[in-house]
């Protein structure tokens, strides 16, 4: 479900895309925790997909935690948690939000 969310998100089918990365989200959180990697990797896609569509609010709340998952899990420093903190900062900027 996931990969078929992240193809959906990469031709631009945002509406589709964002479905089925919230329903792969939720169970993942279910089935792994809020901390497993598989659900903190769907959680950027699904920030992803919603910073695609400006719902900015939204995508700010989920990249946030992301950021705060992949930080305690893998390190500041990890190539993994620099992409999901740019991807935060331009969710930061698109609101105006530059002081963050």
């Amino acid at each position: 479900m996931h990969e078929h969310g992240v193809c959906l998100l990469r031709q631009e089918r945002l509406e589709e895309a964002s479905v089925l990365l919230r329903e792969c989200h939720e169970g993942r959180r279910l089935v792994f925790g809020g901390r497993h990697e598989s659900t903190l990797t769907t959680m950027l896609e699904l920030g992803v997909c919603l910073l695609q569509q400006e719902m900015l609010v939204e995508a700010s709340v989920l990249l946030r935690e992301c950021l705060e998952g992949r930080r305690q899990t893998l390190g500041e420093q990890h190539e993994i948690a620099l992409h999901t903190m740019q991807s935060l900062g331009v969710c930061y900027r698109r609101q105006n939000m530059l002081e963050q």
